[in-house]
C-alpha cells in the first residue's frame, strides 16, 4: 500500500517509477499500455523497505549508544529534499555504494 501511495504524488518515487516501466515492462502495441507494471511497485516496495530499515536502524543505534537515563532525540523523519539531493549525487557517481550504504549516508547528514 505504501508504494502504491508513494506513486500517486509527485515524488522521486513516481518518476523512478516511470523510468522502470520504461526500460522493464513490454509495450503492447496494440493497446499502446506497458503490460507488467507490477514487478516495478515491488521495485519501488523493496525501496521504501530499505528506506524505513535504515531510519529505524539509525535510531536503534543511537538509543542504544545513549547513558543510562538520558534524554532520547526526535527520531530521524524522512526529508523528501535530502533524498532527491542524495540521488542527485549517487546518479552522478554511477553505483560506487551498495543501497544500504547509501541510505545510511543519507540519515547521517540529518
Amino acid at each position: 500500500m505504501s508504494a502504491f501511495n508513494a506513486l500517486k504524488g509527485d515524488t522521486e518515487m513516481k518518476a523512478k517509477y516511470d523510468r522502470l516501466v520504461k526500460r522493464k515492462c513490454n509495450l503492447d502495441l496494440r493497446t499502446g499500455k506497458y503490460t507488467g507494471k507490477m514487478k516495478c511497485v515491488g521495485r519501488i516496495a523493496g525501496d521504501i523497505i530499505t528506506l524505513v530499515y535504515v531510519l529505524l536502524k539509525k535510531d536503534y543505534d543511537l538509543l542504544q549508544s545513549l547513558p543510562s537515563g538520558a534524554k532520547a532525540p526526535d527520531p530521524t523523519l524522512y526529508d523528501r529534499e535530502l533524498h532527491a539531493k542524495h540521488l542527485a549525487q549517487r546518479s552522478s557517481r554511477k553505483g560506487d555504494q551498495q543501497p544500504a550504504e547509501a541510505c545510511q549516508e543519507l540519515t547521517t547528514t540529518l
